[in-house]
Parts: structure tokens; C-alpha cells; sequence
């Protein structure tokens, strides 16, 4: 189980519950584009596909992940929460921007690159 399974039962492991805070407070838009890169360099050895094309599915599967978050924040509603909800804010205006600045995706590729980049050095 991941350290996201357990939310919505209904006792939460207080270590799994500090562990996904953490997760979710430490996020960051470079974060998130680097485990894109690391997403898409998988499904193309796998199915020889990118599992992201463009930012716009990018800003999609973010926002899907986001529902999870938010449970977790109401539902935990501990001092800290708010850096958590703070980082997500900040990871979705960062994603919408890049999607409003190459809507079509055209830089879409070398952006990851430069991305990993950042976290490779």
C-alpha cells in the first residue's frame, strides 16, 4: 500500500499519515516535471509512447491527483496542513502558466530536459 492507499479509511497509520503530509508539503512544479520526464521516459520503453505530451495533460493528471491531497487536508486538518495545501496551490498555478505559455505543447519535450536537468547537476 502506498502512503496515499489508506486515506478514507477509517483510522489513518500516524506514520503513513505524517509521511503523506510531508509528501504533499514538499512538492514543488520542478518536482512535479521531473516525475513527468521519469513517467514518460518509462512508457516509451514500455508501450514506445509518452504518457505526457504537453502541459495541458500534465495540469489533467495533477488535478486528478489533487483530490487525494485535498480528502487528506480536510480530513487531517493538523497545524501543518496548510503547507501542504500552500504547495499544490503553487504547483497548479505554475502548471496552468506553463500550459498558457506553450498551450500546444511545441516546447513541451525539451522543457522536461531542461527540467531533469536542474535535478541531474
Amino acid at each position: 500500500m502506498s502512503h496515499d492507499n489508506w486515506i478514507g479509511t477509517e483510522n489513518s497509520p500516524t506514520f503513513d499519515l505524517l509521511l503523506s503530509l510531508a509528501d504533499k508539503a514538499s512538492h514543488n512544479n520542478n518536482m512535479a516535471y521531473c516525475y513527468v520526464w521519469a513517467s514518460n521516459k518509462f512508457y516509451m520503453q514500455k508501450y514506445n509512447k509518452p504518457a505526457y505530451k504537453n502541459h495541458f495533460d500534465v495540469l489533467s493528471a495533477f488535478a486528478l491527483y489533487q483530490t487525494r491531497a485535498w480528502k487528506l487536508f480536510r480530513k487531517h486538518p493538523i497545524d501543518r496542513y496548510k503547507l501542504g495545501a500552500n504547495s499544490y496551490i503553487s504547483v497548479c498555478g505554475a502548471t496552468v502558466k506553463k500550459y498558457q505559455d506553450d498551450p500546444d505543447g511545441e516546447n513541451f519535450f525539451k522543457f522536461l530536459d531542461a527540467q531533469r536537468d536542474i535535478f541531474v547537476e
